[in-house]
Parts: C-alpha cells; structure tokens; sequence
C-alpha cells in the first residue's frame, strides 16, 4: 500500500452495506452528500510481518486527497507473540470530522506490507452524525 488508499472492496452482502452509494470501491473514498458532522472508522489487519518491524503510524485518514488527518491508534513495533502472531498486526482509526458536500474521506496506508483481504478484520465505516 505504500502511501495509496486502502482498497476496501466489499460494500454489500451480510454485514456490508453501502446506503446512498457514497463510498466508491474504484475511488476507495467515501464522498460526503451533505454539510455535516461525520464520524469514521477503519481497522486494518496487515500480514507476512516480519519480528521487530516498525509499524508506527501505518495508517491515516486522508480528507479529499491531500490533508493527512488523524493517525493510527497503535503505537508498536510487530513482536511476535506480543503484538500479534504469525506475522498479523492490526492499527484502527477512529474519528469526526466536519465536511462540505462533496468533500472526500479515505484511508492512506503508509507501510509497502500486504494488507489482509478479509472483510471482517479490515473495513472502514462512516456516516453522518448531523
């Protein structure tokens, strides 16, 4: 992933859903509809991690495709056993944001490792609070 948005594909079926069709799984972004309050959060499990690497900061949100906002929460280098095993670790992000209609949300992934493809251990929720 290296510094390009997370690839979250999976937007319908049991437990997924897409209301408004406001995140595009092209794009990787979601686009706000409305002035508002918006609240986000995203959890990203990566894997093949080998032990001691640094995975500080492995996550951003990134407002309309330049403003880095909030970082992941982890702050950790991958211990094996300790952090995570069989070279899995997990960072989330969660936060509100005031947005204009049209402005975009998506998450940066900032590690070049392998970013895991179950749906259930990596996802991004948002919508508008008000």
């Amino acid at each position: 992933t290296g510094n390009n948005l997370v690839q979250f594909s999976k937007v319908s079926g049991t437990g997924f859903y897409n209301q408004g069709s406001h995140y595009s799984s092209s794009t990787y972004e979601f686009t706000a509809p409305v002035d508002g309050l918006y609240s986000f959060t995203a959890v990203v499990i990566w894997f093949n991690l080998s032990n001691g690497l640094n995975m500080n900061d492995s996550l951003r949100f990134l407002l309309n495709g330049a403003d880095e906002l909030a970082y992941g929460w982890r702050r950790a280098h991958y211990a094996a056993g300790y952090t995570g095993s069989q070279g899995y670790n997990t960072d989330f992000l969660s936060d509100q944001y005031l947005l204009s209609a049209g402005d975009t949300m998506g998450v940066r992934g900032k590690k070049t490792n392998s970013i895991h493809g179950n749906a259930h251990y990596t996802y991004f929720t948002g919508y508008l609070v008000g």
